[in-house]
């Protein structure tokens, strides 16, 4: 279950979805998908896009129920004030040695609200209820959405969250760890993941497994092809995803700006590709170039031609972007506050990180004077993948995980 599904859904969460389903069921894993009419996270969450009803894509059977009109004001308020909260401010200290704990960032009745008037899609929940028997697990992802929340609520002991866990002021929320305390197992992308979520809702390990996510491994890539395309002969830092501040793509402009500004002879640019837009300042800066949204193709194109791909989210689950250039051969340069890239950065040996400006430049710098260690670091990175995550190795993991996770809801009946 998934708050919206498409073809074109560019999301790292929706696309490991899509993937994944359809790799499943490749591997004779019998799959549906239930998810909404609404198109994307990009537009309102209260406008049917789809049709409703049940559609074949790609051989799997997807089923959409419509949405119903929300208080769009009153969630957009909620919202706003959880965004302005810092998580520094959440935690207490305990008393008597007692360990540290956190409270909620809303009221529980607030909360309630904040759930009901993000999503309203009843007949998603009413076809759980009604045709529940049939089916062996429910897979919730990720974990923000009215869908996972009031989902799980309906088959609790056949409900897996598949949660994309960030660090971030969402998951201090107590119908959260409401919803981690209820269902019957948890699927990671990664180790920091899991140990995010056993810090923040006190998990039963025996029912958490560490998956990652597949990723294709045998693309055919070209960097002349993409230079001659889009005109772009210089040295280039390439960022791929949503550009929004959650994704902390002001902080890589304001970065790559500063850099360029101490290096005026420097001719290295910038390369974004992806939705969201950035304010006009920001992309009037030297040397940043916004594609927008391209093609799987070209993205793997600029993979293969960028100087390194640079992902400067705190807030990643797995983050496929950087596996992505590994699997081309390009290495990664992440921010250090993010504990999951900066895990695979160092279990790979692929990639480097950085924490302020200064260090941004430094490794700008490095990726620039030292080509065949940066060429090497790439190679580290392809391995890295190619060991942990090429669908067949992934596909084997969710099949063993899924097979646990289906005895151990025979016991608990």
């Amino acid at each position: 279950m998934i708050p919206w599904y498409g073809e074109d859904i560019s999301g790292g969460a929706e696309v490991v979805c899509r993937e994944t389903a359809r790799c499943l069921r490749r591997a004779d894993i019998s799959v549906d998908i239930l998810t909404t009419c609404v198109k994307d996270f990009h537009h309102p969450w209260h406008e049917n896009f789809h049709p409703p009803g049940e559609a074949q894509v790609h051989g799997l059977v997807v089923r959409r129920f419509p949405v119903e009109q929300r208080d769009v004001e009153r969630f957009d308020e909620l919202n706003a004030r959880l965004l302005r909260t810092p998580v520094s401010l959440l935690w207490e200290v305990g008393e008597n040695d007692e360990p540290a704990r956190y409270v909620s960032p809303l009221g529980e009745d607030e909360e309630r609200t904040f759930i009901a008037e993000m999503i309203r899609c009843p007949e998603l929940c009413e076809y759980l209820r009604a045709h529940g028997d049939t089916y062996e697990l429910f897979l919730f992802v990720p974990y923000m959405f009215t869908t996972s929340v009031l989902g799980s609520r309906v088959w609790p002991e056949k409900s897996v969250l598949i949660p994309c866990l960030h660090d971030e002021i969402y998951a201090y929320m107590g119908i959260y760890r409401e919803m981690f305390a209820r269902v019957r197992g948890f699927l990671f992308h990664s180790e920091g993941e899991q140990q995010l979520a056993s810090r923040l809702y006190q998990i039963s390990l025996g029912s958490a497994f560490v998956l990652g996510a597949g990723v294709e491994t045998e693309v055919e890539a070209s960097e002349e092809r993409f230079r001659e395309k889009y005109g772009i002969a210089q040295p280039f830092i390439l960022y791929v995803g949503r550009k929004d501040p959650t994704k902390n793509t002001h902080l890589l402009v304001s970065y790559f700006t500063s850099y360029r500004a101490s290096y005026p002879d420097s001719d290295v640019l910038l390369v974004l590709a992806g939705k969201g837009a950035l304010p006009w300042q920001v992309m009037a800066a030297a040397g940043v170039v916004d594609l927008g949204f391209i093609s799987d193709q070209d993205k793997y194109d600029a993979y293969r031609a960028a100087l390194c791909t640079c992902q400067p989210s705190l807030n990643e689950s797995f983050s496929l972007t950087i596996m992505e250039s590994w699997a081309v051969g390009t290495p990664a340069l992440v921010h250090g506050g993010c504990s999951v890239t900066r895990e695979h950065c160092v279990k790979s040996n692929g990639g480097l990180y950085f924490t302020n400006a200064a260090e941004f430049a430094e490794c700008v710098d490095f990726y620039l004077s030292n080509p065949p260690l940066r060429k090497r670091l790439g190679e580290r990175g392809r391995a890295y993948v190619l060991e942990n995550y090429c669908w067949e190795t992934v596909i084997e993991k969710y099949r063993h995980a899924l097979e646990h996770l289906s005895r151990r809801r025979e016991r608990y009946r």
